[in-house]
């Protein structure tokens, strides 16, 4: 074919994919340069996954959260969507999901999240299950080396065994101020026992719990803690409530604890961490516990 023909072939080409575009545009319908990539679209109903999930980068990813997800605070403009037991499966479908990610609990609406996208549900109770779990989001989100250099972090910073030594320190859940009448208290079997023992000290409920993690004022009596710390989650505490609840524990004056003023209190988002937070706990822990120890 001589060289003008060949010429001509490929203009009437170029003209006819101009005049499909022109077509396609005036009537409304997407062209090619209009069509969105296929992203991946992440809700994610369970708080520390969420934190974790921008802490790996992968922020634009996520478009949905739980109803409890606070931190980081720019989680919290996503749409709320409910929780793995209680999903809000409406608000759920209209985000469009491309991966579910929530709590492996035993009462996980697993079928219900299954029928909307694929649904992974992750234990995050203990060091190993944080471990493993921040391993596959990284996995999952295509961040592998990100996810596995924080998961080798928080493996290195948590030591397997609690320490023989050191001061027995009680973790308690803040209760409703000037209503001190029973204890919520974290485990020595869970993510926080395994920052406690980072941080150089004992459980002062020195048996692994597998049920309601909560001690009647008596049981705390007899327990007679060398520290008691409460973690409150939020970062804008009033002084007043703070005051409210170091001196309700205060009271306790069958408490040695209580008598020698060994009642502290951590508050923020690093009290209950993700990530590289987990590591950050352990330290301010730490301070807090040689600031109150015998």
């Amino acid at each position: 074919m001589s060289r003008k023909p060949l010429l001509l072939v490929l203009a009437l080409a170029l003209a006819g994919c101009v005049a499909a575009w022109l077509v396609a545009w005036s009537m409304g319908e997407p062209t090619p340069a209009d069509t969105p990539q296929a992203q991946t679209r992440i809700i994610s109903l369970i708080p520390p996954i969420t934190d974790t999930l921008f802490q790996l980068g992968a922020q634009d990813e996520v478009v949905g959260r739980s109803d409890y997800c606070m931190q980081p605070p720019a989680a919290k403009s996503l749409p709320a969507c409910g929780t793995t037991l209680h999903p809000n499966l409406e608000a759920i479908a209209r985000l469009r999901p491309t991966l579910i990610v929530g709590e492996n609990s035993v009462n996980a609406a697993r079928d219900q999240l299954s029928g909307l996208a694929p649904a992974v549900f992750l234990p995050w109770l203990t060091r190993d299950d944080v471990v493993a779990s921040t391993r596959e989001l990284g996995r999952l989100t295509n961040r592998q080396a990100v996810a596995d250099r924080m998961a080798d972090e928080i493996a290195a910073a948590l030591p397997q065994q609690a320490p023989q030594t050191g001061p027995r320190v009680l973790l308690v859940l803040p209760h409703q101020p000037g209503q001190l009448t029973e204890c919520w208290f974290l485990r020595r079997n869970s993510l926080h026992g395994a920052i406690l023992h980072a941080a150089g000290a004992r459980n002062a409920v020195a048996d692994d719990i597998s049920g309601t993690p909560s001690l009647s004022l008596e049981r705390v009596l007899q327990l007679d803690p060398d520290v008691i710390i409460i973690l409150h989650s939020s970062s804008d505490l009033a002084p007043t409530e703070r005051a409210q609840l170091l001196a309700d524990w205060r009271s306790l004056t069958g408490l040695a604890a209580a008598r020698a003023g060994r009642i502290g209190l951590i508050s923020g988002a690093v009290a209950y961490p993700a990530g590289r937070d987990i590591v950050r706990l352990v330290g301010v822990l730490r301070t807090e516990i040689d600031r109150l120890k015998p």
